[in-house]
């Protein structure tokens, strides 16, 4: 299994971003421009076994997505996995959020993916498209959570 990761830094504590990553579904579309929509379709927010469902324009695609979360461990992580037939490559993420000394943190994203050699040939351009998502998304977290 290999694994996507992308961090930034933040200028804002721990417990703002955390504050901004459990309402996730109210701020999805403003976090990045191919954020169609979000919302809770399984149980309450933010619990474990609670499903979440995101419609996202990856590439020249419209992704109905769905994210299960697996983990959730306040204020620093969320787990979660991927369903439908994505979930079959793509099968797991998380967002981690640590403290530094100086009163800022590290937001950190995950994707894990099962691509081995010919996959990775036929699906190459996807997995770079969800590589520059991923670090998008991290540069927009900062502008949002730093404006906050």
């Amino acid at each position: 299994m290999h694994c996507i990761e992308d961090s930034v830094h933040l200028d804002a504590s721990q417990a703002r971003v955390w504050k901004w990553l459990v309402h996730l579904v109210d701020g999805y579309a403003d976090w990045h421009p191919s954020h169609v929509s979000a919302e809770w379709i399984v149980g309450p927010p933010n619990r474990v076994g609670s499903v979440m469902r995101a419609v996202e324009r990856l590439g020249d695609r419209e992704e109905d997505l769905i994210f299960e979360l697996t983990e959730i461990d306040p204020p620093s992580h969320f787990g979660y996995r991927i369903g439908r037939s994505i979930g079959l490559l793509l099968p797991r993420g998380s967002f981690d959020v640590q403290s530094d000394d100086a009163g800022g943190c590290w937001f950190t994203a995950r994707i894990w993916y099962r691509f081995g050699r010919l996959t990775e040939k036929v699906l190459g351009e996807r997995l770079s498209i969800l590589r520059s998502h991923l670090e998008e998304e991290g540069e927009n977290l900062k502008r949002l959570v730093e404006a906050a």
